[in-house]
């Protein structure tokens, strides 16, 4: 009987499944890339997935990691060639997608190609941004200033920069070699990095602001370059290792306080990667330029460094610059820039407080647009050609360009040809940001028939539909007369406001001012013949 027992005792062990604990259940469940779960704390695992093995440069540049599009943004880089190449990885299914290819032509709402520039995740906008650089080779005709990019929309816009106190030397152009990193609780950018100059200098971009202010440089006063600089929202400061010493940077305030340690990670590094693990509330540095393949943790709290001595590492003589912390799935993302170079991922602990749930997906951008105002012709000559404006404003939450096909179209009705064009474009260097206007100026031709045509227009996105306001309709008339007006002849015009105020260029030098539109193109087609009488008329409805 006592046998018995032992036996189904047992049996019942073995058949018995194990219990996860619930946070490792919870932390399983919110992964996409299961066979990431189980990774043991401290350690480096090696991916099946590799850097591009077409990827034009990249070495010299720090990427992203975009936690609510679930993307590693790397942009442009260096070494044969010289590239504006964006590729977003995605851990959760390990997979590289080519966003822009390499383009020598690429416009100036691309930033820049080349190296030694930061990014950064801005978790209040949701896009990454990225300043700075070396050199572009020659490579588009962007600059090496301060762009925004949203995945989700795949669009990169360029910021406005304005200077409140100058830059050393008086550059402030750009930095080379630059760290750059988002402060969450003061909606600020700081950038480390040299100036062209070849010095040090430490800048802070009010976002909202739109302005840049260089700032004090105690840590940097004797030159830096592809050092990394994170931000700890815990204490609200910025955490800067420049290769010798730990400073944390608090940037209201201006104030740099050195922090010394018992135990940091030795020697001089630079090409260095480190990343802020949100769940455990640590920044992680990983090796550097020089053969170092360490592994170090900074506790910002306690102020204090370890080496974590994993079992297995990353192998020597790599660069580490391109290191991220990825918390959907609890590890730091790290790589070399060459192609077919392979990606590891770093557990540093599980028992941090697990990540919430992944937000939604954010809101797709609004289109919208208001009328601005338009110089149209008042009178035509049947098959005359003449130049013509329409202004814009962009009243939503989208960026404007070509690239993303939004467009002037026709209407009344949709895409008619009536003046010879259904389209008018913007050019492959405009990008209109939400609050500003854009006037598109092109040239337009008579129909070939007399008559009354309306004169109608709209924003709209090809292969996503017409938005915003139309244009103040307008009936121009088109009579069969002689010849059509040579080049530069003086041709009756009419200017239109959003309030529905008119004012008719007659083409003899005077003007009429009329409101409505069934009144001045009656005057417009007497022309001449008004005289000074009739350039003073003014007709009210």
């Amino acid at each position: 009987m006592r046998r018995a027992l032992i036996l189904a005792f047992a049996a019942a062990w073995v058949a018995a499944p194990e219990v996860e604990s619930p946070a490792l259940a919870a932390a399983q469940a919110a992964m996409r890339n299961l066979a990431l779960a189980n990774i043991p704390d401290n350690t480096w695992v090696r991916l099946s997935a590799t850097m591009p093995a077409n990827r034009n440069g990249g070495a010299e540049v720090f990427w992203a990691h975009d936690p609510v599009n679930r993307v590693i943004v790397h942009y442009g880089g260096c070494t044969s060639p010289y590239s504006n190449e964006q590729w977003n990885f995605d851990l959760g299914t390990e997979r590289w997608t080519l966003k822009y290819p390499h383009n020598t032509g690429a416009p100036a709402n691309l930033p820049a190609g080349g190296c030694s520039r930061g990014l950064a995740y801005d978790s209040r906008r949701g896009v990454v941004w990225i300043h700075g650089g070396a050199s572009n080779g020659g490579i588009g005709a962007g600059s090496m200033g301060l762009y925004s990019y949203n995945a989700a929309t795949n669009v990169w816009t360029k910021a406005v920069e304005n200077w409140g106190v100058m830059a050393r030397f008086g550059s402030n152009q750009w930095q080379a070699a630059n760290g750059l990193a988002y402060d969450s609780v003061n909606d600020l950018l700081v950038s480390i990095g040299r100036v062209p100059a070849g010095v040090a200098d430490v800048w802070v971009y009010d976002i909202r602001n739109q302005i840049w202010n260089a700032r004090s440089y105690d840590p940097v006063v004797n030159g830096t370059g592809y050092v990394p600089v994170t931000f700890d929202p815990d204490i609200a400061r910025f955490v800067f290792f420049n290769g010798d010493s730990t400073w944390t940077y608090d940037a209201p305030s201006d104030v740099w306080t050195q922090k010394v340690t018992s135990a940091k990670p030795p020697g001089w590094r630079n090409h260095v990667g480190m990343a802020y693990d949100t769940r455990n509330k640590v920044h992680i540095l990983y090796g550097g330029r020089g053969g170092a393949n360490d592994t170090w943790v900074y506790n910002a709290r306690a102020n204090t460094w370890t080496e974590m001595r994993p079992a297995q590492r990353p192998p020597d003589g790599i660069d580490t610059m391109l290191m991220s912390y990825d918390p959907e799935h609890n590890v730091c993302v790290l790589s070399d820039y060459r192609p077919g170079s392979p990606l590891w991922v770093y557990r540093y602990s599980s028992a941090g407080t697990p990540p919430p749930p992944p937000p939604p997906p954010p809101p797709a951008g609004t289109n919208d647009a208001q009328f601005v105002s338009q110089s149209v012709p008042a009178t035509l000559t049947a098959g005359q050609s003449v130049a013509v404006s329409v202004t814009m404003r962009n009243t939503g939450t989208t960026t404007w360009t070509e690239a993303a096909q939004y467009r002037l179209s026709s209407q009344g009705p949709p895409d008619n040809t009536v003046w010879g064009v259904n389209r008018a474009t913007l050019s492959s260097a405009a990008s209109v940001a939400p609050g500003q206007t854009h006037t598109f100026s092109f040239t337009l031709t008579a129909p070939a028939s007399p008559g009354t045509y309306l004169w109608r227009w709209s924003m709209v996105q090809d292969g996503v539909g017409v938005f915003g306001q139309t244009t103040a309709d307008v009936n121009v008339v088109v009579s069969a007369g002689g010849p059509a007006p040579g080049p530069g002849a003086a041709v009756p015009t009419a200017r239109e406001g959003a309030n529905g105020d008119s004012w008719v260029n007659d083409g003899c030098g005077g003007s009429i001012a009329a409101r409505g539109s069934l009144v001045w193109p009656a005057l417009a087609l007497l022309g001449c013949g008004l005289g000074a009488f009739g350039r003073r008329f003014m007709a009210r409805p």
